[in-house]
């Protein structure tokens, strides 16, 4: 491992482990969740809309904590918020409990995915792209185990509880090794947190929207498609989503090297290769095609978020914390309304006219990049 990888660094990269652990063996749940508590699927997918609502408000907040308590202690108010969330979403069997649950976890787990991208970039400088997707690649792997954790105890009627609660004790195993690294809090902080950010920077930030956008709906919505246009059962279904996440993974450990030359070139094509993978898992009527086209998905989804914050942040022109605080923002507000405008359109028309959004999704994320004209910053490997 080079040396760029240092404890800091594995700190960051362990932390946002443990929301990617959380936020996709989450996904699967929503439908399962349903079905215990008996309510629609525009009540389930208020889940997603309070993680995303306590995202907001901590999105909104960030930039003042990062300059009031420092980016290292408010990424450890977040980490020990979102086990304290995940305790209370697993506490009880009763919707009010399950949503105060996911709006806590969602807005302290907010706060270390905003202050991870900051603390990358001052870190490793030119090489902060390959590090953040790095990071983001070993989210997609703690990711990929609670899904697959999920469906097999669903299989086996162990319920899904034990499994996120798998958080609680990540994180204190965390606390108890890497958690106490000093985090830097770059050069002029002042600078960072206050100002305006510049035109410019908000095609950056549609970006991004548009893209969690679609992680959104493909992470909480993608096993109920599955289940009834696939024919997967429950746990086949909630398992299948580790799919997806196998794709991000795949593409995030090697896609720095080909994003290295021409990164504006990989993210287009990331978007088409989604919308590719898309039709082929919009159109299964069977298992195989439906998880080769989440596989597809999870290839062309896994530089999205990693290259679209980066030039964000870059687009912030000397405001890292503001910029990654309204990038945080576009972020909760995307995962918010998606996740419940389909199941809105679910209720209404069924699963399969809901996903009719993402195709919408992917072409504003498509037009925004040409249009704005914002190349996402080059990608040195951490190797190089």
């Amino acid at each position: 491992m080079s040396g760029d990888r240092d404890r800091l660094t594995l700190l960051v990269y362990c932390q946002l482990g443990l929301w990617g652990y959380f936020l996709f063996g989450f996904g699967p749940v929503v439908p399962i969740l349903r079905d215990e508590l008996d309510i629609s699927n525009t009540v389930a997918g208020l889940h997603a809309t309070m993680i995303s609502a306590g995202s907001i408000t901590a999105s909104s907040l960030y930039p003042r904590l990062a300059r009031g308590l420092g980016r290292g202690l408010t990424a450890r108010v977040g980490m020990a918020g979102l086990a304290a969330g995940v305790a209370i979403l697993c506490s009880w069997d009763l919707l009010a409990v399950t949503l105060t649950g996911t709006f806590i976890a969602g807005g302290f787990g907010s706060l270390l995915v905003t202050g991870s991208a900051v603390i990358l970039r001052e870190r490793h400088e030119d090489k902060a792209p390959a590090a953040i997707t790095e990071a983001n690649a070993v989210a997609a792997a703690f990711g990929l185990i609670a899904p697959a954790l999920i469906g097999i105890a669903a299989a086996l009627q162990f319920g899904w509880r034990p499994v996120l609660l798998g958080v609680v004790v990540l994180a204190v195993a965390l606390a108890f090794t890497l958690g106490r690294e000093p985090v830097p809090d770059g050069v002029a902080p002042d600078r960072g947190t206050q100002g305006k950010l510049p035109r410019k920077y908000w095609g950056a930030w549609l970006v991004v929207a548009m893209v969690i956008g679609v992680e959104a709906a493909m992470t909480v919505w993608s096993s109920d498609l599955l289940r009834d246009s696939a024919g997967m059962g429950n746990g086949g279904a909630a398992a299948g989503v580790s799919v997806l996440l196998a794709g991000m993974l795949t593409g995030r450990l090697l896609g720095p090297r080909f994003a290295s030359r021409r990164p504006a070139g990989v993210l287009l094509a990331a978007l088409f290769l989604a919308g590719g993978g898309f039709i082929v898992f919009w159109t299964a009527g069977t298992p195989v095609q439906g998880l080769t086209g989440l596989a597809l998905m999870g290839l062309g989804m896994s530089l999205h978020y990693p290259l679209a914050v980066t030039a964000a942040i870059e687009a912030g022109d000397g405001h890292p914390d503001l910029a990654a605080g309204r990038a945080a923002l576009g972020v909760g507000v995307a995962a918010a309304t998606v996740p419940l405008l389909m199941g809105a359109m679910s209720d209404a028309a069924g699963i399969q006219a809901a996903f009719t959004l993402v195709p919408i999704l992917l072409a504003v994320a498509v037009t925004s990049l040409i249009v704005s004209g914002r190349r996402p910053a080059e990608v040195a490997t951490l190797d190089d």
